[in-house]
């Protein structure tokens, strides 16, 4: 997609990256941040990572570096982000990205300001084809850009466990809320089982989906799955 010339001008965001152990994978992540002409600061919150990682991260530039002394998880890391953020808009991106490019984050900022939304999930088109088939693409994903104010006003999100931030955040924005979604063409993600071996699988995933279902129940981990299905991905105006 060729980058386009808007007359609108969109208010800058700033983006918070939560990372740990991903030495290897954050760097291309953070260059085509650092590319998008809307993007004000980044905020990398290091969640206690091993020497290399922490080393990699204080000797680049142009960003705001948090590092925590203990591993406290994934949700605790998007807090600490969100109370250091400078702009009214704040957007969550993985460290473990593949293909991100700028036109990726360029596309979420246009269509959340365009539409006046509350909160646009940016689902990766290189999902699993199931996660994409039943929703959990979208109700999973960890790119999205909200306003930081709804935030603050319900800090009691972040009392989720780790990886559950995603679920917890739903639980308040779906259908109370105005929510978009866009297809960030070409992204995907370092899968666990890339990282630590299929083992990851049996001793990571399935434990952390028992917990996901659990916390939400039955009922609303279906209604949130409906939900995400139904949701119209926003037209991009990039052409």
């Amino acid at each position: 997609m060729n980058k386009k010339i808007y007359d609108q001008i969109y208010p800058k965001v700033s983006v918070i990256v939560p990372c740990y152990n991903e030495r290897e994978r954050i760097l291309p992540v953070l260059e085509s941040i650092k590319k998008s002409s809307y993007v004000e600061e980044i905020i990398v919150v290091d969640d206690s990572s091993e020497e290399k990682t922490i080393q990699l991260l204080r000797s680049l530039k142009n960003i705001t570096l948090i590092t925590l002394k203990e591993n406290k998880g994934k949700a605790l890391a998007l807090k600490i982000g969100v109370l250091n953020a400078h702009t009214d808009t704040v957007m969550f991106v993985d460290s473990d990205l593949k293909n991100l490019t700028p036109e990726n984050i360029d596309q979420m900022v246009e269509a959340f300001f365009d539409g006046g939304y509350d909160m646009v999930i940016g689902e990766r088109e290189r999902e699993w084809i199931f996660a994409r088939y039943t929703g959990m693409a979208t109700t999973l994903a960890g790119e999205r850009i909200i306003k930081k104010q709804l935030l603050l006003d319900h800090m009691e999100l972040f009392k989720a466990e780790g990886y559950l931030i995603e679920s917890a955040i739903n639980k308040l924005f779906f259908k109370q809320k105005k929510v978009g979604r866009v297809l960030l063409y070409g992204v995907g993600q370092f899968w666990k089982e890339q990282k630590s071996g299929i083992g990851a699988v049996f001793l990571k995933d399935i434990p952390w989906m028992i917990r996901y279902i659990r916390f939400l129940g039955i009922k609303d981990f279906l209604g949130q799955l409906y939900f995400a299905k139904k949701l119209p991905f926003i037209p991009s105006s990039r052409k």
